[in-house]
C-alpha cells in the first residue's frame, strides 16, 4: 500500500511542475532543485516546507531577474531530463546530471552535512550555507540562512476549533537529529498541558510519553491554522542545527501569523529576541509555558510587529535578492519585471 502510495505521489508531481513563464528576451533557464519532494498538490497532503522554499525561490528569482527566462523544479527523478543555464541545487545529493550550464550553485539549507563541506565547495561554482559555524570555518561559503517558508500561506487568519491546543509542535521525528535526551529536554515539559504534535513518524519516538501527544500529519494549507489556535507554539531545533548554528524557518512561520512560540536557542536566533521567548529547555521551559499560559496579554504583546518585522528582513524576496546579486544577475525591485 505505502509503494502503491508513492507511485501516485510521484504520478500527480510530475503533472503539477511549477514553471515560470517564458520571457523571449531572458537568456537564463533557471532550474530549481530537490532530491525529494512531496507536494501540497500530493494527495497525501504531507507537510512540504523545503517544496515551499524552493518554489518560492524560484518565483522571486523569476519575477525580479530580467535574465531569467524561464524556470522550473525539478526533482531527482527528472535530472536526466532537465534544461538549465543556471541550476540552483537544494540538497546535498540531488543527483546532478552532465553537461554544459553557465553555473552549477548550492544552497545548503540543511544541517548535518558539515563533513561533506569540502566535496560541495567541489561540485558547484558557489556554495550558500544556511549554517553560521561552517561558514565560519569556510571562507568560501556565503551565509545564507533560510527565510519564512512563504509569508502569504503563513500570515494572520482565523483559529481553526479542529486544532484549538495550549501547546502544540509542528514538525518531523528522527532518532537522528531529535535523540530522546534531546526531547526529553525541549519538547515532554510540555506534555502536562494540552499539547499536540504534528508531523511524521511521531509513532516511534522517544521517550514514549510524546506519542500520546501525536495528532498525525497536517496538511500544508493548515500550518498557519495550528499556529493561530495554539496558545503556545514551539521551535525546537535538532541537535544538528545545535552543533551548525543552523536556524530553520519554524519560528520564523510561526511569528509570520502573529502567534506566539517558545523556541530552544541558537545564536543565529539573536536577530528573533524581541519577538521569541528562548528556554533552556526543562524544568525552565514547563515554568514558561505555564507562566505565559496565565498571561495572554504578555503573549500578544509580545508578537506585536512580528509579521512586519518579518516582512521588512526575512523573506525569500530578500534572500534572493543576496543570491541573485552574488550571482551577478540584474535585480529589479519592482513586482514583476516581465
Amino acid at each position: 500500500m505505502k509503494k502503491l502510495a508513492r507511485k501516485l505521489t510521484h504520478w500527480v508531481l510530475r503533472r503539477t511542475v511549477r514553471e515560470g513563464r517564458s520571457r523571449r528576451r531572458g537568456a537564463v533557464a533557471l532550474g530549481v532543485c530537490l532530491n525529494h519532494r512531496i507536494s501540497r498538490f500530493s494527495p497525501f497532503l504531507r507537510l512540504a516546507g523545503d517544496e515551499l522554499l524552493a518554489v518560492r525561490l524560484g518565483e522571486e528569482l523569476f519575477a525580479h531577474c530580467p535574465e531569467i527566462r524561464s524556470w522550473r523544479l525539478y526533482d531527482a527523478k527528472e535530472a536526466a531530463r532537465m534544461r538549465a543555464d543556471l541550476l540552483i541545487v537544494m540538497s546535498p545529493d540531488y543527483p546532478v546530471p552532465t553537461g554544459s550550464r553557465s553555473k552549477n550553485v548550492m544552497w545548503l539549507g540543511f544541517a548535518g552535512w558539515a563533513n561533506r563541506i569540502p566535496h560541495l565547495l567541489e561540485r558547484f561554482e558557489l556554495v550558500f550555507c544556511a549554517s553560521a559555524r561552517p561558514c565560519a570555518q569556510h571562507r568560501q561559503l556565503i551565509y545564507l540562512p533560510v527565510p519564512c517558508e512563504d509569508e502569504r500561506l503563513f500570515r494572520p487568519i482565523q483559529p481553526d476549533p479542529r486544532l484549538d491546543c495550549e501547546v502544540s509542535f509542528l514538525g518531523g521525528y528522527s532518532s537522528d537529529s531529535r535523540p530522546p535526551e534531546h526531547l526529553a529536554r525541549y519538547l515532554v515539559p510540555a506534555t502536562p498541558f494540552r499539547f499536540a504534535i504534528w508531523g511524521s513518524d511521531w509513532q516511534h519516538a522517544e521517550p514514549p510519553v510524546l506519542r500520546a501527544a501525536y495528532r498525525g500529519r497536517l496538511p500544508v494549507r493548515l500550518g498557519p491554522a495550528l499556529c493561530v489556535s495554539s496558545r503556545i507554539c514551539l521551535s525546537c531545533h535538532g541537535v544538528f542545527h545545535h552543533e551548525e548554528d543552523n536556524m530553520v524557518s519554524r519560528a520564523m512561520n510561526i511569528l509570520a501569523c502573529e502567534a506566539f512560540v517558545i523556541s530552544d536557542y541558537l545564536p543565529s536566533m539573536e536577530c528573533l529576541r524581541d519577538y521569541v521567548v528562548f528556554t533552556e529547555g526543562g524544568k525552565d521551559l514547563e515554568e514558561k509555558i505555564r507562566y505565559y499560559l496565565a498571561h495572554p496579554e504578555e503573549r500578544q504583546a509580545r508578537v506585536r510587529g512580528a509579521r512586519s518585522f518579518i516582512l521588512q528582513r526575512h523573506t525569500m524576496r530578500q534572500r534572493a535578492q543576496i543570491m541573485a546579486q552574488t550571482l551577478g544577475l540584474r535585480w529589479d525591485d519592482t513586482d514583476d519585471v516581465g
